[in-house]
């Protein structure tokens, strides 16, 4: 075998790992997003700093410095329900959002209340 053949063959080589782990990353990603509950187009909250409380759309994930939580690029609300095209980075400090299903869960998403108050009086 000569050096040109060993090179030739260590390159391809090469070539192949870079792509198995290029699909390996994207896993990762994959399964990071799933383990946090969020994906592109999710609803999340963030939950300190100045936009405590606040619901942004995701639009896009950055994973550069991404130690737990991966940092999301998201649209903030407008006061009338839409969402913003300026776009902000929220580091880790969010929390996924559970998609409504009715006008009341969306109501307590707004407004952050809890979906339905327990009745005063007797439990029993």
């Amino acid at each position: 075998m000569s050096d040109q053949d060993r090179f030739d063959e260590i390159g391809a080589r090469v070539v192949h790992l870079e792509r198995e782990l290029a699909a390996a990353r994207d896993e990762h990603k994959k399964a990071a997003l799933a383990l946090h509950g969020v994906s592109i187009g999710a609803t999340v909250r963030s939950i300190e700093g100045r936009h405590y409380g606040k619901l942004f759309k995701v639009v896009g994930v950055d994973w550069v410095y991404a130690r737990g939580k991966p940092r999301l690029h998201v649209h903030p609300q407008k006061k009338d329900g839409t969402f913003a095209l300026s776009t902000i980075s929220l580091f880790d400090a969010w929390q996924a959002v559970k998609e409504p299903t009715s006008y009341e869960e969306m109501k307590a998403i707004v407004l952050g209340q809890p979906a339905q108050r327990p009745r005063k009086g007797r439990t029993t």
